[in-house]
């Protein structure tokens, strides 16, 4: 089965319990679905010190705090942390080296007008 996420399952009818269950699945880390933290989340398959794999890039905060902190849902994904005052100038804004980051692949993308 091939579900709305884009991962592969492979299921059996379990006539005692009368359900589907699961013994496979296509990919295996969470992360591996593109997009899975949402615009401007980072996702970590090796979140062993935290209890969810999602995490927003330094300088963003979750959209939807709830979401992310009870639901474990991170599909909103981040937005900029606001600051006190409205210029951005002087708060430390610049580049930061964000670790082990997979970009999308764009090997068969096309360019059109």
């Amino acid at each position: 089965m091939l579900d709305y996420s884009g991962l592969l399952k492979k299921i059996i009818w379990q006539e005692k319990d009368g359900k589907w269950n699961e013994f496979q699945s296509t990919p295996r880390s969470p992360c591996d679905p593109y997009g899975h933290c949402g615009t401007y989340g980072i996702c970590d398959p090796e979140f062993l010190s935290r209890r969810f794999e999602c995490d927003c890039l330094p300088g963003y905060e979750p959209k939807s705090p709830r979401d992310w902190h009870i639901l474990k849902d991170a599909s909103g994904g981040c937005v900029r942390k606001r600051l006190e005052s409205t210029s951005l100038c002087g708060h430390g804004e610049g580049f930061v080296k964000v670790a082990n980051v997979k970009v999308p692949d764009t090997s068969a993308a096309v360019w059109s007008n």
